[in-house]
C-alpha cells in the first residue's frame, strides 16, 4: 500500500515518467547494440549461437537495470531492496530457493554455447523428450527446437544439458540411413539387390560417400547386407548416404516408393516378419 501511495503522489509522478523515459532511451539503446552485435558479428565471422545469446543477455540486463532503476526511486521500495540486500541470509535464500532454477538455466547456456554441444541451425535429438528438430534459438533461460511438425519445442538449458543429445550436423552433416526389406526366403536375393541398388544410386538425392581405399577395395556404392534370417523371410538392409538429415529422410521416403512399385511390377512379394504374422493372426 505504501508502495502504490508513492506511485500517485504527484513528485513520484514526475519520477515515474522519467523512469519511462529512461526504460524508452535503454530500449532503443538495446535495439542499436543488437545491430551492432549483428554487425559485428558478420564481420568477425560469429556464428549465430553466438550472436543470438550475446543479444539475449543484451535483453535481459536491460529488463534488470529497468528493475533496479524503479526499486532505487521510491521511498518505499528502496527502504525494502535495502532491507532486502542488506541481509545475506535472504539473499542465499533468494539464490537457493526463488532463482535456483533461473541461475542453473544461465550458468547452463553459457556452457552450451561455450562447449558447443549443439549450435543455431544444427538438427539435433533429445533423447529424454522424444524431439528432434532444428536449433532455432539458444537464450538465457532455455533453447528453442523446431520440430518436424513445425511446432516450437521450448526445453530449459539445464534440462538440455543434462540430456542425451544426437547431433546429425556435428563435424559431419552427412547421413546414413538403413532401409530394411523383409522378402520371403526362396526371394532371388540378387535381383533384388540390384533392384535396391539401381533405384537408390540414380536418386538425386543419393550421395557417394566411399573413400579412395573403399573404391580400391571394391566397395558397391550402395551396400546391401542381410541382417536378420527369420522363420517366415529375410531381411535385406540397404545403407544410404545423403548430405543432411532432411535430405536423407526424403531420400529414404522416395526409394522405399519407387522399390514398391518396381517389386510389384517384377512379381518379388514383401513378406510379414514374425512379429507382424502373429500381430495378424492375433486379430482374426
Amino acid at each position: 500500500m505504501e508502495f502504490l501511495h508513492d506511485l500517485v503522489n504527484q513528485h513520484n509522478i514526475v519520477l515515474v515518467l522519467i523512469i519511462v523515459g529512461i526504460s524508452v532511451a535503454l530500449f532503443l539503446l538495446n535495439n542499436r547494440i543488437k545491430a551492432q552485435i549483428e554487425k559485428s558479428g558478420k564481420k568477425l565471422k560469429l556464428e549465430r549461437t553466438h550472436l543470438n545469446f550475446l543479444k539475449n543477455a543484451s535483453s535481459f540486463f536491460l529488463l534488470l537495470t529497468i528493475i533496479i532503476l524503479a526499486l532505487s526511486v521510491f521511498p518505499s521500495s528502496k527502504k525494502y531492496g535495502n532491507t532486502l540486500f542488506a541481509s545475506a541470509g535472504v539473499i542465499a535464500a533468494v539464490l537457493s530457493f526463488s532463482a535456483q532454477h533461473a541461475f542453473a538455466n544461465i550458468i547452463s547456456g553459457i556452457f552450451i554455447v561455450i562447449f558447443r554441444p549443439f549450435r543455431v541451425g544444427d538438427v539435433i535429438e533429445i533423447g529424454g523428450y522424444d524431439v528432434m528438430g532444428e536449433v532455432q534459438d539458444i537464450t538465457l533461460r532455455h533453447t528453442i527446437i523446431k520440430d518436424y511438425y513445425n511446432k516450437r519445442v521450448i526445453i530449459p538449458n539445464q534440462t538440455i544439458s543434462t540430456d542425451r543429445i544426437v547431433n546429425s550436423d556435428i563435424d559431419d552433416h552427412a547421413i546414413c540411413r538403413y532401409l530394411e526389406f523383409p522378402f520371403p526366403q526362396d526371394v532371388d536375393y540378387d535381383h533384388a539387390s540390384d533392384i535396391i541398388r539401381e533405384i537408390g544410386a540414380k536418386h538425386p538425392l543419393s550421395m557417394d560417400y566411399r573413400t579412395e581405399e573403399h573404391l580400391k577395395e571394391g566397395r558397391p556404392y550402395i551396400k546391401i547386407r542381410i541382417v536378420r534370417i527369420e522363420k517366415h523371410a529375410i531381411v535385406l538392409r540397404a545403407y544410404l548416404w545423403a548430405e543432411t538429415s532432411d535430405k536423407s529422410f526424403v531420400l529414404k521416403c522416395d526409394v522405399l516408393e519407387e522399390c514398391l512399385r518396381r517389386f510389384q511390377k517384377e512379381g518379388i512379394r514383401i513378406a510379414l516378419l514374425d512379429d507382424q504374422r502373429e500381430e495378424k493372426r492375433l486379430n482374426y
